[in-house]
């Protein structure tokens, strides 16, 4: 009896890591999907992973820039990547953790409300560029200093 519980909590973890002794089980391999399915999937497709990779990058270049130009009209654009990239990088990311971390036959919904998460990230960030101030001067709102009040 507690040899079989043993054995089912080992295949247990082998199935939510995917990796036992350097041999990756055959779900946590790339494969190559498109469409829906790479994106639902990011962080199992070499192309997502490549954009995975390539957003954080850009994120690591563009930050001092948008600091550096901000507040000008030519942040816009820089803004308008932000608001793209780190939702990518955010999306990739959290599909890896979810990979790691959550067994084989639960992470569907998980998955779903990564993507959910995401686009509401997204959709967020697109309302910041285009309604309000953009995003580096959001940002750089929370380490300003108040303004003093005046006393009566």
């Amino acid at each position: 009896m507690m040899m079989s519980r043993l054995n089912a909590t080992r295949r247990v973890m082998q199935q939510t890591r995917g990796f036992r002794k350097g041999n990756p089980i055959k779900f946590t391999e790339n494969q190559q999907t498109v469409g829906p399915q790479a994106i639902l999937y990011a962080d199992n497709n070499k192309t997502t992973m490549l954009v995975g990779k390539v957003a954080a990058v850009g994120i690591l270049g563009l930050i001092p820039v948008a600091l550096a130009l901000s507040p000008s009209a030519l942040n816009t654009p820089v803004d308008y990547a932000l608001g793209v990239l780190i939702p990518v990088h955010a999306h990739v990311s959290m599909n890896a953790v979810l990979s790691d971390y959550i067994p084989k036959m639960h992470q569907l919904p998980f998955r779903l409300s990564a993507l959910a998460g995401t686009t509401a990230f997204f959709l967020g960030l697109l309302v910041v560029n285009v309604n309000g101030v953009g995003i580096t001067e959001s940002i750089k709102t929370i380490w300003r200093e108040a303004p003093k009040k005046e006393s009566h």
